[in-house]
């Protein structure tokens, strides 16, 4: 039985009749009392038209959150006028509230009582303290009082009269259980799996790359950084970064790919490619140019990783700022769209600054505006299609990035679905992937990504990173061998030394550029020099070399060091050796052509094979 009043509330003879009053209530099929229905906040009819604010009623919220999704049917709730010898309705709010809710905190605008009451009127529970002539401004109400498995009506009234005994029955609010998207644990060891090829996960190339970016990055996050294919990651990277076109914003992508799967981007191959990101930003006259939105947001994310120019992240943090425009959304060149406006935010929220935390809640403000029923975002407002996969799973990220509940009550809607449980309805059948997606691959990533986050409460570039290990540069397979043309002498002189031959081109040698691409390691060839005669010669021949030096005035140039390799195997493309008497000088060549023209025109007699590459 509920208590009445408080203690010392009123007098001994206002308190009988007060339990009598209420144990007839008690009683009753429906809720009974005198009805006086008022015009303000203290008990504002419905007239079954137009929805009323919930506000006006009441706020609703769920271990803190508020929940936003509340539904209005008029006239939905039937109690009994016992004086009145009449069955009167009010309208019934239904509220939207996580799985596995057991209580919610209903706050009002002035002094409630409450009680619970199931859909036929009756009694169940109530009210949760003794206030019934002074009221309370808040409760918590059971949502299945008995647990019957079916949700409870939650009676709304103004206190009672002391006098009159009457109390206003203002409204009801019932609850209902969104969906747990108890399949989301499943969808994500799934999609980690469509990650994982012969043991190693993010098999990419520079085709594939942006489809697989976000999967990367959630294999990193579950703690995955030393099974992603790093020679894979970077093979794309050196392949896509020759291109002219190669942005700040793509080689941002790459630098935060190749930092989840460990490696140290300031040290890679000799290069620092933050550095490289940076000059892509900077004009002739060392000025900020500004990339764009759609890379800023990629750029901003990097410096949450990596040290870099302090003043370039401000530029680019505060072009990311300026973006935002009247809705909320972040607008790039081509309009303001939520999956812009959620990489943004990944980037953002980790800076605790006034300026950019107002810019990060009215942009998860302009998200909630932009969640449709199914619990999902559209990409454009501006070009309404349905939400999608890619967008939601990004907005899922960022959400969480902003220290946001996307499984509580805010994130719910009038269908009793979140974000993440649209990603679950969209998947396959089979929770494998999403076979209907216009690029299944990229909708795998984004969707890993936010299902990740979701799951470690934790934004995707708060987690901690892999240790960072350098990466050396490259041995190269094969060297250049440059050859050069002294007129003078009319002899040719063959190097791999760029140094030498850029310094003899200024001493009256003409270059004629890469000959041929040699081993770097094998059978090494010499290059001789005869004082005397002033020219050199080349051999692979040990012996050839030893009667050379001790018996006709050669010394060994370039210290005593092979000046290239050619075939250990004599296999591959031979080189052939020629001579001339006139001029006691012995050529090379690969080329058949130049061999016939020196022989027949020339005078030139050939040795044969030299050596092979």
């Amino acid at each position: 039985m509920q208590k009445t009043m408080r203690d010392g509330g009123v007098g001994s003879k206002a308190l009988s009749v007060l339990t009598a009053l209420v144990l007839v209530i008690g009683l009753m099929p429906a809720w009974c009392h005198e009805t006086a229905l008022a015009e303000n906040s203290d008990g504002a009819a419905f007239n079954g038209e137009v929805a009323p604010d919930p506000a006006d009623y009441f706020t609703a919220t769920v271990d803190g959150v508020q929940a936003t999704a509340i539904t209005y049917e008029p006239e939905a709730y039937s109690y009994c006028d016992y004086m009145a010898g009449a069955t009167a309705k009010v309208g019934v709010f239904t509220v939207v509230v996580p799985s596995g809710t057991e209580e919610v905190e209903l706050a009002f605008p002035a002094n409630r009582i409450v009680y619970n009451y199931d859909a036929d009127g009756k009694y169940l529970a109530g009210y949760y303290e003794d206030y019934g002539v002074t009221g309370e401004m808040s409760s918590t109400v059971k949502v299945d009082s008995n647990a019957d498995g079916i949700l409870d009506y939650i009676q709304i009234q103004t206190p009672y009269d002391a006098t009159t005994w009457s109390s206003t029955l203002l409204c009801a609010v019932t609850f209902k259980y969104a969906d747990g998207a108890e399949g989301a644990g499943q969808l994500t060891e799934n999609l980690l799996a469509q990650f994982e090829k012969d043991g190693k996960y993010g098999e990419v190339s520079a085709s594939s790359f942006s489809y697989a970016f976000y999967g990367i990055l959630a294999v990193s996050a579950v703690g995955k950084s030393s099974e992603i294919d790093a020679d894979a990651l970077m093979a794309a990277f050196d392949e896509d970064a020759a291109d002219e076109y190669f942005s700040a914003g793509r080689m941002a992508k790459y630098i935060l790919a190749l930092g989840a799967a460990g490696i140290d981007c300031t040290s890679y191959k000799g290069r620092d490619l933050v550095s490289e990101m940076e000059a892509k930003m900077v004009g002739s006259d060392g000025a900020f140019v500004d990339p764009g939105l759609y890379d800023d947001v990629f750029v901003l994310a990097v410096y949450q990783r990596f040290a870099g120019s302090a003043d370039l992240e401000a530029a680019v943090k505060a072009a990311v700022l300026a973006s935002q425009d009247e809705t909320g959304l972040l607008a790039g060149a081509w309009g303001a769209d939520c999956q812009t406006t959620a990489q943004g935010l990944m980037a953002l929220a980790s800076y605790d600054d006034e300026a950019t935390q107002a810019v990060v809640a009215k942009a998860v403000a302009a998200l909630k505006a932009n969640q449709n029923a199914d619990g999902g975002f559209t990409y454009s407002p501006a070009y309404p299609s349905g939400s999608d996969v890619d967008t939601t799973g990004n907005v899922v990220a960022a959400l969480v990035a902003a220290g946001e509940d996307v499984g509580g009550a805010f994130w719910l809607t009038v269908e009793g679905k979140s974000p993440v449980s649209y990603l679950v309805d969209k998947a396959d059948t089979t929770l494998d992937g999403y076979s209907d997606a216009y690029s299944p691959e990229m909708a795998a990533g984004d969707a890993l990504v936010g299902l990740v986050c979701a799951e470690l409460g934790e934004g995707i570039f708060a987690v901690d990173y892999p240790e960072l290990n350098p990466v050396a540069e490259d041995e190269p397979e094969t060297v250049a061998v440059y050859r050069m043309y002294n007129p003078a002498t009319s002899e040719h002189l063959w190097t791999t030394d760029v140094n030498e031959y850029a310094k003899l081109q200024s001493e009256g040698w003409n270059p004629e550029g890469a000959t041929w691409d040699t081993p770097v390691s094998g059978k090494g060839v010499y290059r001789l020099y005869n004082g005397g005669l002033g020219v050199h010669h080349y051999t692979a021949d040990e012996r050839e070399i030893e009667i050379l030096i001790n018996k006709e005035g050669w010394a060994v140039d370039h210290k005593s060091k092979p000046m290239f390799y050619a075939s250990a195997t004599n296999e591959g493309t031979p080189v052939y050796r020629l001579y001339n008497e006139g001029l006691s000088q012995h050529h090379l060549t690969t080329s058949q052509h130049e061999i016939e023209v020196l022989v027949d025109d020339y005078g030139w007699k050939v040795e044969g094979i030299a050596f092979c590459l």
